[in-house]
């Protein structure tokens, strides 16, 4: 719906550099509900969170914004990508509402 409306997403992840958490020391999945293990499961849910920042940026045409400290960058970066589009649109000369499909040649003028 939102790319169809032609709203572009740009998430900013505003916690910052993370960390790879759990996953950066294998032995932390020895002791289930050990606090690596809870680590494990944050970072997860870390993982889960930045896919759908991916997905959500991807289909709309937009971009992910994160491992950074400089949220303002960021801000700046979709503001001005926002900035500028472009529409195209079809005017056909001739109104014969037929219902067929009709040949358009798309150009630049100059």
């Amino acid at each position: 719906m939102l790319s169809d409306a032609n709203v572009a997403v740009y998430p900013i992840d505003a916690r910052g550099l993370l960390t790879a958490g759990a996953l950066a020391d294998p032995r932390s999945l020895l002791l289930q509900g050990s606090p690596t293990s809870r680590s494990l499961s944050a970072t997860w849910q870390k993982f889960d969170a930045e896919a759908t920042m991916d997905h959500l940026a991807r289909d709309t045409g937009g971009e992910v914004f994160r491992n950074t400290n400089d949220l303002n960058t960021a801000l700046q970066a979709a503001v001005a990508d926002s900035q500028s589009y472009y529409v195209l649109g079809y005017y056909p000369e001739r109104k014969n509402w037929d219902g067929k499909y009709h040949n358009i040649k798309v150009g630049s003028r100059q």
